[in-house]
């Protein structure tokens, strides 16, 4: 015949409400940089402006489908 595990000895603590933080607004701008940052490790410099060109063009195509 097996023992039952020994009651808690602590009562449990309740959680702490979760507080809503306020959100800065998006700066797709500034997501693109870093995205571009990121993958522009190991790249020289015409690499990295043609990707940032490319970030440039791909955030106006996006802004002109959803006006």
């Amino acid at each position: 015949m097996t023992t039952p595990w020994p009651p808690r000895r602590t009562a449990r603590r309740p959680l702490a409400p979760r507080v809503a933080s306020p959100r800065e607004p998006v700066d797709p701008a500034r997501i693109g940089g870093r995205i571009v940052r990121r993958r522009a490790k190991g790249m020289d410099a015409g690499a990295v402006a043609a990707a940032l060109e490319k970030a440039r063009f791909d955030a106006r195509q996006d802004q002109s489908v959803s006006l």
